[in-house]
């Protein structure tokens, strides 16, 4: 027993020698009445030696269990800490100043995360680092002027990554990768030439590179399904043809009938039936639930043949249909890649070829309304695909140029063929992830990530 009781390397061997000292020290009690010479120093020391070491591994227990019991608390106080955004920091829009959708009840976001409006503050982000808005800096609508980007404080990201705009520089491109425009290849707005991609270099989205939510849900385009351009002739604004923005009212839809959000799910323009998003994976367009916006069904094109994607999935405007996303590959930017905005000239890509307006072509927000259509015919989605349109030439998607504007070529909406993207996998979000409208507070963010 003293030859066992002397070896405490571990905590089992440390808990078995503690009942030993218990038993030696009753026969010490017990040898203090007959005395046994020799003994009892010895089994004095061990006993003290063994309370020693007992007494230390049960600290070190305890420190143990304190110490977890710390850092628990601490990842639940910071879990608690990691909420996007308050019920009421983040509110888009006023009641009156910018209606994207119907008069009252669109919320950008869900009851607690993200309120994309309010009359005073939207705050976008998290409690750190995006803060798409705060209460001075990104007001994106207040009951006179809608300034898309201000002198300093429109900052639709991060202070690195993502800043959408400043008094004269917009880039949308990241450090390296999603150029969505590069020294060349994309002018996204001069009097001529707005070219927004290329066969290979701007690809609006690649399988990697921009993945604006989760890591699989949104992909707002891969590598080879969507190309924003065609080989020469989607021209999308010149210094005269489009001008999104007027000195007065953007009319984002018709002069009454396009509210943003329905009774049920998202109803994105016209005076019933625009949804955008179905009740499984966020269609933005199918064939009844998406149109977006006119008395009847808001055709953005012509009658017929403006499609902004390919034939079956994504057109963006005719008389029947409008898919934005197919099912799984939108992923629609990464969390380093992109950067909205820079410092000078509101440049969408590199630092001198996409220019998304110019001075006098794209004015996106004026002091009273946006108003994006028509008072009559834009439809947005109609029974099958999205047919967005031109006159001729305008294909949103094919292998080459994309310009998308100049003086001639894109006329945005007119009677045969834009096709903005493929035939399988554009769908702008799925059944958990966006549901980007309500009828009462269209919630933008997903349950998860």
């Amino acid at each position: 027993m003293a030859s066992s009781s002397n070896r405490l390397a571990t905590p089992e061997a440390s808990h078995h020698s503690h009942r030993g000292h218990r038993k030696q020290g009753h026969s010490h009690r017990h040898g203090s009445k007959s005395p046994q010479p020799g003994k009892e120093r010895s089994s004095g020391e061990r006993s003290d030696k063994n309370w020693t070491s007992t007494r230390h591994t049960r600290d070190d227990e305890d420190e143990f269990r304190r110490a977890q019991f710390l850092r628990t608390s601490k990842d639940l106080g910071l879990a608690r800490l990691a909420r996007l955004a308050p019920s009421e920091d983040i509110r888009l829009a006023p009641s009156e100043d910018i209606r994207l959708a119907s008069s009252e009840d669109i919320r950008l976001a869900s009851s607690e995360d993200i309120r994309l409006a309010s009359s005073e503050d939207i705050r976008l982000a998290s409690s750190e680092d995006i803060r798409l808005a705060s209460s001075e800096d990104i007001r994106l609508a207040s009951s006179e002027d809608m300034r898309l980007a201000s002198s300093e404080d429109m900052r639709l990201a991060s202070s690195e990554d993502i800043r959408l705009a400043s008094s004269e520089d917009i880039r949308l491109a990241s450090s390296e990768d999603i150029r969505l425009a590069s020294s060349e290849d994309i002018r996204l707005a001069s009097s001529e030439d707005i070219r927004l991609a290329s066969s290979e270099d701007i690809r609006l989205a690649s399988s990697e590179d921009i993945r604006l939510a989760s890591s699989e849900d949104i992909r707002l385009a891969s590598s080879e399904d969507i190309r924003l351009a065609s080989s020469e002739d989607i021209r999308l604004a010149s210094s005269e043809d489009i001008r999104l923005a007027s000195s007065e009212d953007i009319r984002l839809a018709s002069s009454e009938d396009i509210r943003l959000a329905s009774s049920e799910d998202i109803r994105l323009a016209s005076s019933e039936d625009i949804r955008l998003a179905s009740s499984e994976d966020i269609r933005l367009a199918s064939s009844e639930d998406i149109r977006l916006a006119s008395s009847e069904d808001m055709r953005l094109a012509s009658s017929e043949d403006m499609r902004l994607a390919s034939s079956e999935d994504i057109r963006l405007a005719s008389s029947e249909d409008i898919r934005l996303a197919s099912s799984e590959d939108i992923r629609l930017a990464s969390s380093e890649d992109i950067r909205l905005a820079s410092s000078e000239d509101i440049r969408l890509a590199s630092s001198e070829d996409i220019r998304l307006a110019s001075s006098e072509d794209i004015r996106l927000a004026s002091s009273e309304d946006i108003r994006l259509a028509s008072s009559e015919d834009i439809r947005l989605a109609s029974s099958e695909d999205i047919r967005l349109a031109s006159s001729e030439d305008i294909r949103l998607a094919s292998s080459e140029d994309i310009r998308l504007a100049s003086s001639e070529d894109i006329r945005l909406a007119s009677s045969e063929d834009m096709r903005l993207a493929s035939s399988e996998d554009m769908r702008l979000a799925s059944s958990e992830d966006i549901r980007l409208a309500s009828s009462e507070d269209i919630r933008l963010a997903s349950s998860e990530d």
